[in-house]
């Protein structure tokens, strides 16, 4: 399941088709990939497979765990869910900046290390508690890379194919079959 995760896993590449996950299986898109729909479909809607371009994403907020996620498996239609837990939607935490800027210009900003609830999900990527006792962030998008973070199953290509860090962090998200996916742990 998607959330926030907290082991680090890195991509060992730009990923497209005919690119392979975490230097071992191949990535598999099919012929002609169809948008996703527009709206967020129903449960059970007919849809055609759509290879490892597994996700598309429905919402705004800029935790991907707390928007709603309709993934296909032609035989059974669009599975649409939410992946979040008890703390969606997203909020900033008591002592978060106010703006991604601010956070990453302050850089000296306190905060309790190992605090599980401060969070701080800013569009342009996330920001936590070092074990230092500071606010540290994510960078800022790469040269190429949208500025906030892309929503799942949107469209990419080059020059930018993976956004965020790179890991299996929660927001990082990389290009696959031509669209926007999550970096899951086990890429």
């Amino acid at each position: 399941m998607l959330g926030r995760w907290v082991g680090l896993t890195l991509v060992a590449g730009a990923l497209g088709c005919g690119g392979a996950i975490g230097g071992g299986s191949p990535v598999s898109c099919p012929v002609v990939l169809e948008s996703c729909p527009p709206v967020e479909p129903a449960n059970g809607a007919p849809c055609l497979a759509r290879g490892d371009a597994w996700y598309c994403e429905y919402g705004d907020d800029p935790n991907l765990a707390c928007d709603m996620v309709a993934t296909c498996d032609p035989t059974t239609g669009w599975f649409v869910q939410s992946l979040g837990s008890g703390y969606c939607p997203s909020t900033l935490s008591a002592g978060c900046p106010a703006s991604y800027a601010e956070a990453i210009a302050g850089g000296s900003t306190p905060c309790t290390p190992g605090a599980t609830q401060f969070a701080c999900w800013y569009p342009e990527g996330y920001c936590g508690c070092s074990e230092q006792g500071t606010v540290t962030c994510s960078p800022p998008a790469a040269a190429g890379c949208p500025s906030v973070r892309p929503r799942a199953g949107s469209a990419c290509g080059a020059p930018c194919t993976v956004w965020g860090r790179g890991a299996c962090d929660g927001e990082s998200m990389k290009c696959v079959c031509g669209t926007w996916q999550p970096i899951e742990c086990y890429d």
